[in-house]
C-alpha cells in the first residue's frame, strides 16, 4: 500500500487535517530557532511563506517553508524569487522544506524547474509522521543502560554535534558551527545526549508547539544502531516531554530507513516532506 493511500485507509479526513497542521506548526516553530545561530541570523515572512537565516553562509539551516497551501504555480515561482533576493543580499545558499500537500500534486512535479533557477536540487524526501496515544511510551525491547544528560553546556553542546556528524556522514564542523552556541538552545529547543561510559552515542531533541511536541534530531552512532539504544532514547525523551509539557501528541520528520522504529513506538505516516537545498 502507498503511503498515500495509507493516509485515507487510517484515518478520518478531519483527524488528518488536525494532526497535518500540527506537523506544520511544529516545523514552523522549529525552524525559527535556526535564525538564533549567529547574531545576523533573522526572519523574512510575507503571506504564505516564512524564511530564515541562520546567519551562516550554508544552505542547510537556512530554510523556506510554505505558511499555507500555494494557489497555483505564479505564487510559488514569486515566493521562490523572493526568498533567493534576500538569501543572495545575506550571501547565503538556501533550502526548501516542502509540505507537499501545500501544493496541488499536478504542481509537484514542477518544482524542480522552478528551484533549477536558483541553482536548487532535491536532496531527499522524508515522512512526516504523528501519534496520539501516551500508550506508546511503554518500553518493546530491552537496550543497553546509558546515561542520559540534558545539553545544557558546551561539552553536550559539542557531543550532540559530534553524535549528529557521525550518524548523517556530515563533516563536524558543520554541525559545531550551528550548535554550540548556547543562542540556538535558549528558544525551548531541548536536547538530550546517551552515553556509554564517556561515550557519546546518541540523542535526541523536542521543541513544544500549540498543540504537539515535535521530535527532532534523532540519531546514533553507525556502530551502535541495531541495539535498542536509540529506540530507548527516544522513548525516555517522549517521557520527559510528555510530562513537562502535558501533551501527547508527537510529529517528526523521518527517513523511509528509520520509519520503522518510529512505526514500533506508534508513530504513522499524515505527510510528505520534500528538501531541496542550495547547491555549492
Amino acid at each position: 500500500m502507498s503511503i498515500r493511500s495509507a493516509f485515507s485507509s487510517f484515518f478520518e479526513p478531519e483527524l488528518l487535517e488536525q494532526e497535518r497542521a500540527s506537523l506544520v506548526d511544529n516545523l514552523l516553530v522549529t525552524m525559527r530557532t535556526y535564525s538564533r545561530v549567529g547574531a545576523q541570523g533573522r526572519i523574512w515572512e510575507r503571506p504564505g511563506a516564512l524564511a530564515v537565516y541562520s546567519g551562516r553562509p550554508g544552505a542547510i539551516f537556512n530554510s523556506l517553508l510554505l505558511t499555507r497551501p500555494a494557489s497555483g504555480e505564479a505564487e510559488l515561482a514569486e515566493i521562490f524569487a523572493w526568498a533567493n533576493e534576500h538569501y543572495a543580499e545575506a550571501g547565503a545558499r538556501w533550502s526548501l522544506w516542502l509540505v507537499e500537500h501545500f501544493v496541488a500534486h499536478e504542481l509537484l512535479g514542477r518544482i524542480g524547474r522552478l528551484l533549477s533557477n536558483y541553482n536548487v536540487a532535491l536532496q531527499h524526501r522524508s515522512i512526516g509522521m504523528c501519534v496520539d496515544e501516551p500508550t506508546v511510551l511503554a518500553p518493546t525491547r530491552p537496550a543497553r543502560e546509558f546515561e542520559l544528560r540534558a545539553i545544557v553546556d558546551r561539552p553536550t553542546r559539542y557531543d550532540f554535534s559530534f553524535v549528529m556528524s557521525r550518524a548523517f556522514a556530515t563533516a563536524l564542523p558543520t554541525y559545531v558551527d550551528a550548535y554550540e552556541g548556547p543562542h540556538y538552545w535558549e528558544s525551548g529547543l531541548q536536547g538530550y545526549v546517551a552515553y556509554l561510559g564517556a561515550r557519546a552515542v546518541a540523542c535526541a531533541c523536542f521543541r513544544e508547539s500549540k498543540d504537539a511536541i515535535g521530535i527532532y534530531g534523532v540519531a546514533t552512532l553507525p556502530e551502535e544502531q541495531g541495539r535498542g539504544i536509540g529506540e530507548t532514547l527516544l522513548r525516555r525523551v517522549m517521557q520527559l516531554a510528555r510530562g513537562q509539557t502535558g501533551k501527547s501528541r508527537f510529529v517528526l520528520e523521518s527517513s523511509e530507513r528509520a520509519a520503522p522504529l518510529y512505526r514500533r513506538i506508534g508513530f504513522r505516516p499524515i505527510a510528505r516532506v520534500a528538501v531541496y537545498n542550495e547547491l555549492s
